[in-house]
């Protein structure tokens, strides 16, 4: 049966700004192999198995700060099946889902972008360990 796999890389966009800033957290989580593992469960098996092959949709989005996903939005397109239910997983991830990113001990809306891959081939993708920070 093939599978999702969803490298375990994101790439937080906003700015920092002096002081002290979280980043956000899936289930209280740092480690992106949680949300891998989760977006694994919500995707549609029927999408899996109609694909040969691999390909990458990025998602962008941002965590607002009650924790809820908003403005998802694709980055890269892989075909418009793929990125419709990459979107999908995404916006139905529920606010009690993510903590979100703080700053100076607030909340703060964070963007962030998310390769999800979906192929057939799981041999061929390498998991990394976890979040890359990207700070301006």
């Amino acid at each position: 049966m093939k599978k999702i796999f969803i490298i375990s890389c994101m790439l937080v966009l906003s700015c920092t700004v002096f002081g002290q800033r979280t980043t956000p957290k899936f289930n209280g989580d740092e480690n992106t192999k949680t949300l891998g593992a989760y977006l694994g469960q919500l995707c549609n098996p029927e999408i899996m198995d109609s694909i040969t092959g691999t390909f990458v949709v990025m998602v962008k989005f941002s965590i607002d700060v009650d924790g809820s996903v908003v403005d998802a939005k694709i980055l890269k397109s892989a075909h418009p099946i793929l990125d419709k239910e990459a979107l999908r997983m995404f916006n139905s991830m529920s606010k009690d889902k993510w903590t979100p990113a703080f700053n100076r001990g607030k909340p703060v809306k964070t963007e962030m972008v998310y390769p999800v891959i979906f192929t057939d081939k799981p041999d061929d993708i390498k998991v990394t360990s976890g979040p890359t920070h990207q700070t301006r």
